[in-house]
């Protein structure tokens, strides 16, 4: 899954990007770590992520950081707790899955946008619309 990112971040092109998504059209945990990340009605309700030491050689648990994702939205664990907890389960994981995740936590870029990700998954990640007041 991480050379599908490592591919988003290597071209500028919108059109390439939507490609890349459509040819993994199939991979639910890549859908999932899309709408967790560009959702922004999702939120982790964490103002900074803790330092962590990645593992060289971990094995990438999704179900796992789909747990905690899911903690974090729902404030089951917070303060403290929430940041041992992300720390620890990033310590776990592949430097480049470290990094991805630590990504979507935080809500910073992951080189693909949400309109990009819509035109392959319509409707996936909801719009974020702004009310404007009417002119008078």
């Amino acid at each position: 899954m991480y050379t599908i990112f490592q591919e988003l971040e290597a071209t500028n092109s919108v059109v390439r990007k939507a490609e890349i998504l459509k040819l993994n059209y199939e991979n639910e945990d890549l859908k999932l770590i899309l709408k967790l990340a560009l959702d922004p009605y999702t939120l982790f309700h964490m103002n900074k992520l803790p330092d962590f030491e990645p593992n060289k050689s971990g094995i990438v648990d999704f179900k796992k950081f789909f747990r905690l994702c899911e903690k974090l939205t729902e404030k089951t664990i917070v303060g403290n707790q929430a940041r041992d907890e992300v720390k620890q389960f990033l310590e776990t994981q592949p430097i480049e899955y470290a990094q991805l995740f630590s990504k979507v936590i935080s809500k910073s870029s992951i080189a693909v946008g949400a309109k990009t990700v819509n035109k392959v998954w319509p409707n996936l990640i909801p719009k974020f619309d702004l009310m404007l007041a009417p002119i008078s």
